[in-house]
């Protein structure tokens, strides 16, 4: 549907981006793990060469000083079979920065500033007009550029956090749908086999519910691809919590049978409204010569026109917040028109 599980292993996780980390689990197949492991060994690269161009430098002065020693720990590459921590490169890049001369900042900060814009960091505008202006000398640079720096790990982070958040949605979002329609899929299939579909007809008050609960879902299952590329973890977690999932289920349930009475009492009419007449207006019967299959129960072939277009309307209750709001609208100005 939205997000299959992975297949893989577990292992806890450190989100930064705020002032104390969040530790989580996570799940990551094998695939996930490699392309995230190069992507790590891609990141750690330019900061090994920038090391050991800072380490020439100051050799080439007479200045050379021992290498950092956290950070060539730091840059050390995870075991296999281990996910590799960004937030160690973070801190390398950090530490880096403290060593680093004016050309080399001045150098690393167009990338750094372009990046900054392309995640519409807030502090971007302040922070690039400060490093150039005239008057900024060489340690207010290095100052700046650090904290460009904290800003962009910090956003770094941030979309990571997201990610996880979505994920997580997803997997929600699938459990509930594979529990709302499979059982629905279910019976219907065991009717068919089993020759009950005249059984069925006194209980086409639970279709019309199941339909309103699978509108309900459709639209939250729509929104969500609309907005997971863009929504933040404040939004995921509350507008598709479990709690909200439930709620809008129900609406769309309350939805749909306040649609069903609507109908049934003839308050709404209309070429694309059912004349419903109860149980008898659920299935269709055969022709005498019609085709006839073996599971089937002698005498029924597929839902009447009625009974699907009560289902449609259902569905439309449920998964339009608005329907039924409308309608009611309408009826009251109706009314209030009639008392005239």
């Amino acid at each position: 549907m939205l997000d299959a599980a992975a297949q893989g292993f577990r292992q806890d996780v450190s989100v930064g981006g705020g002032p104390a980390p969040v530790t989580r689990t996570r799940i990551w197949g094998r695939e996930d793990l490699r392309a995230e492991r190069n992507l790590w060994i891609a990141r750690k690269i330019g900061l090994k060469v920038l090391s050991d161009r800072i380490w020439q430098r100051t050799a080439a002065t007479g200045s050379a000083v021992a290498r950092d020693p956290i950070i060539e720990q730091l840059l050390t590459e995870p075991a296999e079979g281990e996910r590799p921590d960004f937030l160690r490169l973070y801190e390398a890049e950090q530490r880096l920065a403290l060593l680093m001369d004016d050309s080399e900042i001045r150098a690393e900060a167009v990338g750094r500033f372009a990046k900054a814009q392309q995640l519409a960091i807030p502090t971007y505008t302040e922070l690039k007009t400060a490093f150039y202006k005239d008057r900024t000398d060489e340690e207010g640079r290095r100052v700046i550029y650090s904290v460009l720096l904290r800003d962009l790990h910090a956003a770094y982070q941030s979309q990571e956090h997201a990610r996880y958040h979505r994920a997580k949605a997803a997997r929600r979002l699938n459990a509930w749908g594979f529990a709302l329609i499979a059982p629905g899929v279910v019976v219907l299939v065991l009717c068919y086999w089993l020759g009950q579909l005249g059984q069925l007809g006194p209980y086409h008050v639970l279709a019309v519910m199941w339909c309103g609960v699978s509108g309900a879902f459709l639209s939250r299952m729509i929104l969500f691809q609309k907005v997971m590329a863009t929504i933040g973890v404040e939004e995921i977690t509350t507008d598709f919590s479990h709690f909200a999932i439930v709620l809008r289920l129900i609406v769309g349930v309350l939805g749909a049978l306040v649609m069903y009475f609507l109908i049934v009492g003839e308050v709404v009419d209309g070429d694309f409204f059912p004349d419903w007449n109860g149980d008898a207006d659920i299935w269709q019967r055969y022709d005498a010569g019609a085709r006839k299959f073996p599971w089937q129960e002698p005498g029924f072939n597929i839902v009447s026109a009625p009974f699907a277009q009560l289902l449609i309307w259902s569905t439309l209750a449920g998964f339009s917040e608005r329907i039924i709001p409308d309608r009611f609208a309408r009826m009251e100005v109706a009314v209030s028109q009639s008392r005239r």
